[in-house]
């Protein structure tokens, strides 16, 4: 959820950068997904997976490396950790016996 937030801020606070619309869409879908990983873990969990892996895959291709700044590092840096955490949480937690 914070991080949802973060990227809510930083589309306001860059609106001279062209991929504003792109981070207030993740902004929002990161937040919606952290809700729900209070409220409902298991699809939460689906949402931290697919949302962050968008993430960085939009940040590799579309903006590129070439053009990221502190602000982005962090910002993937952090997709990249909510990527690693749900894929454990979903799958490292349910070994078969």
């Amino acid at each position: 959820m914070v991080t949802g937030i973060a990227h809510i801020f930083l589309a306001f606070g860059y609106p001279e950068h062209s991929e504003i619309i792109l981070m207030l869409l993740f902004g929002v879908a990161y937040f919606i997904s952290g809700l729900s990983l209070i409220l409902k873990p298991a699809a939460g969990e689906i949402m931290g997976m697919i949302f962050p892996m968008a993430g960085l895959l939009s940040g590799i291709f579309f903006i590129g490396p070439g053009n990221w700044n502190a602000q982005f590092c962090f910002l993937f840096a952090i997709d990249a950790f909510v990527l690693i955490s749900c894929f454990c949480l979903r799958f490292a937690g349910r070994k078969e016996k």
